[in-house]
C-alpha cells in the first residue's frame, strides 16, 4: 500500500513537472517572437513619420520684395522673419490693429531716431513731423536698429509691437499684386479646416492593428464566455503587452511634449470588452484624456498625423469635447474644471477591461475630486464592477453607507433574479421529461365548482406518501406558472406575500399542519374579503391578501394523524370544508397505470378517523 502511495505522489509530481515544462515552454516561443513584434512596432513607427512628413509650400510672395528691404543680418533679419510670418497670418487685417501700449513704442522708436540727430533746444515738433514723413524704407531701418537696441530687448511689449510696424511697413512696401495675393492667403488661412481647433477638453482613441493579440499559446482557447478579468490577467503577463505598452507610453510622452502640451493628461489600455463578447477576439485600444490650462491656449493641430500612435490617427469623442462623458450643467471656471476631472476620472478609475493602471500627471482625490454620481453613473453602464464601485464609494467619502448598502442590496436582488431564473429554466427542462398526471373524478369536480361565484369554496386536502407525486398533481392542475406554492414544513407560518391573484389560480400549502390551517380559516374558505395575514402582537409585519376562487390545495404526509390530535369541532370544521382524499400511488401515468388513477379513497366528514 505505501509502495501505491508513493508511486502515485511522484506520478503527480512528474505531470506537474511535464505541465510547467510545458507552460515554460510555450512562453519561451512567445519571447522569441518579442523581437519581430518590436520589429513591427519599429516599422509603424517608420511608416508614421513618414505619413507625418510635409514639405513646407513655397512663400513666392515673401521673395518679391525681400530683396529690396536689404535686411541686416543677426537680430534685425530675425525680426523682418517673423515681421512675414505676421503678414502671412494676418494679411491687410494689420492696418485695423490696436494693440495697448503700441503709443510708447512709437516714442521710443521717435525716440531713438530723435537721438541720431542734430537736435536743437525747441525744434522737437519740427524733428517729429519729419519723421512721420519718412518714407517706409527708411522706417524700416530705424525698427531694425530699434529691435537690435538694449531697450527693446528688455521689453517684450515694446518688441512685439516693434515687429507689427515693421509687418505694415513691409506690407504697404510690397508690389499690389503681392498685396492681393498675401490678403487671399490670410483669407483661406482663417477658412481652413483643422482636425481640432480651440478645444480645451480631449478624449482621443487609438485603435489599430497593433492592439490585436495572438492568444494561440493558451491550453483552452479564449470564448466570448470568459471572464473579462481574467482576460486582463492574462495579457498582463503576456510578453508582447508589455512591450506594447512600454512604447505606447514613449509615444505619448513624445506627443504631450512636442505637440499637444497639455496641462494634465491620463492615458490608458484597455480591452475592447464589445469585441471581445461578441467575436471571443483580443483588441486592445488607448485612450487619453487632456486639458489645457484654464489660462492657457486651449489645443490646436492641424493635421491628425501630428497625433497618429504606430501610424493610426486617433478618433475624437463624439458630442462634446470630452466624447461621451457627462458633462456638468454649471457654467464658469469651476464647471469646466469638474468636466475635465470626470474625463480624468474615466480613463483613471478602475474599469472593467482596463490591462495596466493608467499612467498620466493627475490622480484623483489629490489633483481632482471625485463625484459620488460619476462612480453611479459608470456602474449603472457596466463600466465599473460591483466590488469596484464600493471600493470607489469608499474612497469618495460621500454617503458611503448608503451607497455601499445600494451596492449590496443590488447584487442580493440580483442574485435572487438569477436562481428564479435558474429555478424557472429548470422546471421548463422538467416539464419535458415529466409524465402526465392521472385524471381523478372527484378533483375533477371539485374544479368545477370555481366555474361558479360562491361566497366560499371548499379546499382539497391530498394525503400520501413522501414522493406519490402530490405536489407535482398540484402543479399540473392549471400549469406550474399559476400555482403559487407556500412551504409550511416545520412550524412555519405560510408566507404569502408574493402571492398574485391575477396571475396564480392555484394556492399549495405543502406539508402545512391542521392546527395551522385552524388559525387560517378564514383564508382555507377562499372568501370575497380581505385577509389578514402574519399578525402579531403589534401587527408590525403583518398584511393583507385576497385569495377569492383561489383553488386552495393541501399537500400533507400525515393529515389523518393531525385530525385526530384536534378537538371534534375543529376536526368538524376541516372535514365539511374540505374534500379529502387519500392516495396510495404514484398520481402520473407510467407503464404500469396506463393512465388510470391510483387507489385512492375520500374520507367523508362521518367516517371515525383512525
Amino acid at each position: 500500500m505505501r509502495n501505491q502511495i508513493l508511486g502515485s505522489q511522484e506520478r503527480q509530481e512528474l505531470q506537474q513537472q511535464h505541465e510547467t515544462m510545458e507552460e515554460e515552454a510555450h512562453w519561451q516561443a512567445v519571447c522569441e517572437q518579442e523581437m519581430s513584434v518590436i520589429d513591427y512596432i519599429n516599422d509603424l513607427e517608420a511608416t508614421s513619420s513618414q505619413v507625418s512628413r510635409v514639405e513646407a509650400p513655397a512663400d513666392d510672395s515673401k521673395a518679391a520684395w525681400h530683396a529690396s528691404c536689404a535686411p541686416s543680418e543677426g537680430k534685425g533679419h530675425a525680426a523682418v522673419e517673423a515681421a512675414y510670418e505676421m503678414i502671412r497670418d494676418r494679411g491687410d487685417t494689420l492696418r485695423k490693429e490696436r494693440v495697448p501700449g503700441a503709443r510708447p513704442c512709437r516714442d521710443k522708436v521717435l525716440s531713438l531716431w530723435m537721438s541720431q540727430q542734430e537736435r536743437r533746444k525747441g525744434d522737437y515738433c519740427d524733428l517729429r513731423r519729419k519723421y512721420y514723413s519718412l518714407p517706409d524704407e527708411d522706417k524700416v531701418v530705424i525698427l531694425e536698429k530699434f529691435l537690435m537696441s538694449e531697450v527693446c530687448a528688455e521689453n517684450e511689449v515694446y518688441r512685439v509691437d516693434a515687429i507689427r510696424q515693421l509687418a505694415r511697413h513691409l506690407f504697404k512696401m510690397a508690389p499690389e499684386e503681392v498685396q492681393t495675393s498675401v490678403a487671399q492667403a490670410g483669407r483661406k488661412e482663417k477658412q481652413r479646416k483643422y482636425f481640432i481647433n480651440s478645444v480645451s477638453r480631449l478624449l482621443l482613441t487609438w485603435v489599430g492593428a497593433w492592439g490585436r493579440i495572438p492568444m494561440d499559446h493558451l491550453r483552452h482557447p479564449l470564448s466570448s464566455k470568459t471572464d473579462i478579468e481574467d482576460v486582463c490577467a492574462m495579457l498582463r503577463q503576456h510578453p508582447l503587452v508589455s512591450v506594447l505598452w512600454v512604447r505606447i507610453q514613449e509615444k505619448i510622452e513624445e506627443m504631450v511634449a512636442k505637440v499637444m502640451k497639455p496641462h494634465r493628461y491620463t492615458v490608458s489600455l484597455e480591452l475592447c470588452t464589445a469585441t471581445f463578447c461578441s467575436r471571443g477576439e483580443v483588441q486592445l485600444h488607448v485612450h487619453m484624456f487632456a486639458q489645457s490650462a484654464s489660462q492657457g491656449p486651449p489645443f490646436r493641430v492641424e493635421r491628425p498625423a501630428d497625433l497618429a500612435l504606430f501610424g493610426v490617427p486617433p478618433n475624437l469623442g463624439p458630442g462634446t469635447e470630452a466624447g461621451n462623458l457627462t458633462m456638468t450643467a454649471a457654467r464658469g471656471r469651476s464647471a469646466n474644471e469638474a468636466n475635465a476631472a470626470s474625463g480624468h476620472y474615466y480613463l483613471a478609475m478602475p474599469k472593467v477591461g482596463k490591462v495596466f493602471p493608467h499612467v498620466g500627471n493627475c490622480e484623483p482625490w489629490k489633483d481632482y475630486g471625485v463625484r459620488a454620481a460619476w462612480i453611479t453613473q459608470h456602474w449603472q453602464t457596466n463600466k465599473l464592477s460591483d466590488d469596484g464601485a464600493v471600493g470607489e464609494y469608499v474612497k469618495c467619502k460621500n454617503n458611503v453607507q448608503l451607497n455601499v448598502q445600494n451596492v449590496h442590496a443590488h447584487q442580493r436582488l440580483k442574485r435572487q433574479l438569477q436562481e428564479r431564473e435558474q429555478v424557472s429554466l429548470t422546471q421548463r427542462g422538467m416539464r419535458l421529461n415529466t409524465a402526465p398526471p392521472v385524471c381523478i373524478p372527484e378533483v375533477m369536480a371539485w374544479m368545477e365548482t370555481f366555474r361558479n361565484v360562491e361566497m366560499r369554496y371548499s379546499f382539497l386536502v391530498l394525503e400520501g406518501q413522501s414522493c406519490c407525486g402530490k405536489t407535482q398533481f398540484a402543479r399540473a392542475l392549471m400549469g406550474p406558472e399559476a400555482c403559487f406554492v407556500a412551504d409550511c414544513s416545520g412550524k412555519n407560518h405560510p408566507d404569502l406575500r408574493d402571492f398574485q391573484r391575477q396571475k396564480h389560480r392555484v394556492l399549495l400549502f405543502d406539508e402545512i399542519a391542521a392546527q395551522r390551517v385552524i388559525e387560517y380559516k378564514k383564508l382555507f374558505q377562499a372568501g370575497n374579503e380581505e385577509v389578514l395575514c402574519g399578525s402579531s402582537p403589534t401587527n408590525q409585519h403583518s398584511y393583507k391578501i385576497n385569495v377569492h376562487a383561489t383553488m386552495i390545495i393541501v399537500a400533507s404526509n400525515k393529515w389523518s394523524q393531525q385530525l385526530s390530535e384536534l378537538s371534534e369541532e375543529d376536526h368538524q370544521w376541516l372535514a365539511l370544508n374540505s374534500l379529502h382524499l387519500r392516495i396510495f400511488g404514484p398520481l402520473w401515468q407510467n407503464a404500469i397505470n396506463q393512465g388510470r388513477p391510483p387507489h385512492y379513497s375520500v374520507v367523508r366528514a362521518w367516517e371515525p378517523q383512525h
